[in-house]
């Protein structure tokens, strides 16, 4: 079974809020949030990022998750495989 994460918005907006939580982390939930299929209020979760942290830390989480994406793609049975952006259609 596929790691699939789920109430993305919920997971992203409690991990801000966490003290012990680096931006690097919520860089990290950020990518999965981005991979799920689920609905996610980008414009509440980037708020949060914002007046936690600052534009830049905002910024700097997002470039850290797509670059990642970048490197990663889905294949059809759901499990991620590490490539290049340019090799995957998918991702770009």
């Amino acid at each position: 079974m596929p790691f699939v994460l789920r109430n993305c918005t919920k997971m992203l907006l409690s991990e801000i809020a966490s003290p012990e939580i680096t931006r690097n982390d919520v860089a990290q939930t950020y990518l999965l949030a981005m991979l799920s299929d689920e609905e996610v209020d980008w414009r509440t979760v980037n708020m949060a990022i914002i007046k936690r942290w600052s534009i830049s830390t905002l910024q700097y989480i997002k470039e850290r998750a797509w670059a990642k994406l970048d490197e990663i793609k889905c294949n059809r049975n759901g499990r991620f495989e590490a490539m290049k952006q340019d090799e995957c259609r998918g991702c770009k």
